[in-house]
């Protein structure tokens, strides 16, 4: 399984909207930084300065090859 880190972002200023957060590697150059998962938040969030936002990853892993 892959598991992940909880992540807090903060605004610094407004962040415009967005309903989407994708996860994807950063480190191979082919293909450059390959798509691992995506989330849809069912809605657009908007945050002002200072606001914070937290991608919660389950203690289980984001997920499971077997």
């Amino acid at each position: 399984s892959l598991k992940l880190t909880d992540h807090v972002l903060t605004a610094s200023g407004t962040v415009a909207a967005f309903q989407y957060v994708v996860i994807y590697n950063d480190t191979p150059t082919s293909p450059a930084d390959p798509l691992i998962c995506w989330f849809d938040y069912g809605s657009s969030l908007i945050l002002l300065n200072g606001d914070t936002f937290t991608i919660d990853f389950n203690a289980s892993g984001l997920f499971t090859l077997v």
